[in-house]
């Protein structure tokens, strides 16, 4: 791993430089970088959707209505709207407030 990466689980490394580019393509990831495949043994899981769900929306108080939104949507298992999603909101946190 190179000094300006962190890794997240298993399958992917985060550019500390520009963790959260602005997506160009229709994600195949659920991190950085977009265009790599999951490989062919780990297909994403709805544990795997949640996790990412729920890292970009540390620290933010959950409502009941929240968590279950949180649950539909990691269960929905659509990798590019979930990547696309919680891209937002690392960006929105990045940019500061309005």
């Amino acid at each position: 791993m190179t000094p300006n990466y962190r890794q997240i689980g298993d399958l992917c490394q985060i550019d500390l430089v520009d963790p959260w580019p602005k997506i160009d393509i229709v994600p195949r990831h659920l991190y950085p970088p977009y265009t790599q495949p999951y490989p062919a043994f780990h297909q994403p899981r709805q544990a795997d959707l949640r996790a990412a769900l729920e890292m970009a929306l540390a620290g933010l108080p959950m409502g009941e209505y929240d968590e279950r939104f949180l649950e539909a949507l990691s269960g929905w298992g659509d990798v590019p709207t979930v990547a696309a999603l919680i891209s937002w909101l690392h960006r929105a946190r990045r940019a500061g407030p309005v």
